[in-house]
């Protein structure tokens, strides 16, 4: 089982399912209620506070292929390929930002 400390994270908590072989799906009749940035300031803002730990989620994931793929017949080497490819991105990204 992958640990680290993100309790309360919607990611981890998906994450944390997925390893041990729950189907995710979408339901577009699901009704929730959220706060949304209202300019792009804030929107930026929350964005720069949703890296660290998107990127740390998704490394621990691409570090458990293995065990997840062997858990988890719905998972792809597909889909940890894709999440190994926005990984990278988001590094390049970060590394050579857009001036």
């Amino acid at each position: 089982m992958i640990s680290l400390p993100l309790t309360g994270e919607d990611r981890w908590m998906c994450t944390l399912m997925i390893e041990r072989g729950w189907r995710l799906t979408y339901c577009a009749a699901a009704e929730d209620s959220t706060y949304c940035p209202e300019t792009f300031d804030e929107f930026y803002k929350q964005r720069r506070r949703w890296t660290p730990s998107t990127l740390a989620n998704l490394v621990l994931l691409i570090s458990a292929w293995k065990r997840i793929l062997k858990n988890n017949d719905h998972i792809s080497i597909a889909f940890i390929l894709y999440q190994t490819f926005l990984v990278c991105a988001t590094i390049i990204g970060l590394v050579h930002p857009h001036n």
